[in-house]
């Protein structure tokens, strides 16, 4: 997911490093979520845009990567930096999102 899988590293001790930093990263996603990130909501809404995961009860590594990457952009788009941005936010640039690819 991180793609530390796909690094094309040829020195050792980038070799070396790669591997536990995508680790540490990680880590450090998982923490996010746990702390600031979960909502329940998130499985409701990936079991209803996704049916084959009807029986889905908790979170998936991607989720939470996925959460992540939306709060990013929509503290980006934001114009309040040190704050998390809100759920009507989030479903502010999803609803943009879907307007743009239909």
């Amino acid at each position: 997911m991180l793609g530390a899988g796909e690094a094309r590293n040829r020195v050792k001790r980038a070799v070396e490093r790669t591997v536990p930093f995508a680790m540490f990263v990680h880590t450090l996603i998982i923490i996010w979520y746990a702390r600031s990130g979960h909502d329940p909501a998130d499985i409701d809404g990936r079991r209803a845009a996704q049916l084959w995961y009807r029986a889905k009860a908790e979170p998936a590594f991607e989720d939470m990567l996925i959460k992540l990457r939306r709060v990013m952009i929509a503290a980006r788009s934001s114009g309040t930096r040190p704050g998390q941005p809100d759920d009507d936010q989030i479903r502010a640039v999803l609803a943009a999102w879907e307007t743009a690819v239909a």
